[in-house]
C-alpha cells in the first residue's frame, strides 16, 4: 500500500488506484492501472500515462479534493 497525495507517483508505481473522499473518508473510485514499461519512469512516458492523469485529476476536483497535484 502506498498512500500518496501526488497523482502521477500513484499511477506510475501501482496497479490499482483509489481515490477516498474527504472526511469521513470513502472509496469513490477504483482505477486499474494499466501501463507498459517496467520502471516508473518508464510508466510515465507511457501510452496513456496523461490519460490517467487526467481522469483522476477530473475525479478530484469532483470530490472537493482540489489542489495542486
Amino acid at each position: 500500500i502506498l498512500v500518496t497525495h501526488d497523482i502521477s507517483e500513484a499511477i506510475s508505481m501501482s496497479d490499482r488506484v483509489i481515490v477516498l473522499s474527504a472526511r469521513p473518508s470513502r472509496v469513490v473510485k477504483e482505477y486499474r492501472i494499466a501501463l507498459t514499461g517496467q520502471t516508473p519512469l518508464e510508466k510515465r512516458s507511457a501510452p496513456g500515462f496523461s490519460a490517467y492523469f487526467q481522469e483522476l485529476w477530473k475525479e478530484l476536483n469532483a470530490n472537493g479534493q482540489q489542489g495542486t497535484p
